[in-house]
């Protein structure tokens, strides 16, 4: 569903930061830090197809974690949306 574009001109002004984890438990390093960068990229496509521009996007992969004690709940992706402040 395309974003209308009374919408877009709010994006216009913001920011999108995307920043992906696996957890620690099950894969390797490399698998981890593979699997974060795979659910940025996806969540950034999906943003880029509905009219969000690459510009206002950034990513980080930080690949296995072990902050929750299920690992489960180690497993996200976190928006962050936030003004641009040096227009």
């Amino acid at each position: 569903m395309p974003i209308p574009t009374s919408a877009r001109m709010i994006i216009s002004c913001l920011k999108i930061r995307i920043v992906g984890a696996a957890d620690s438990v099950t894969g390797t390093d490399d698998i981890n830090e593979t699997l974060s960068e795979k659910r940025n990229r996806f969540i950034a496509k999906e943003l880029q197809k509905r009219g969000v521009s690459s510009e206002r996007i950034s990513t980080e992969a930080i690949g296995g974690i072990d902050e929750y004690e299920n690992p489960k709940d180690n497993r996200y992706s976190k928006i962050t949306i936030y003004p641009e402040l040096n227009q």
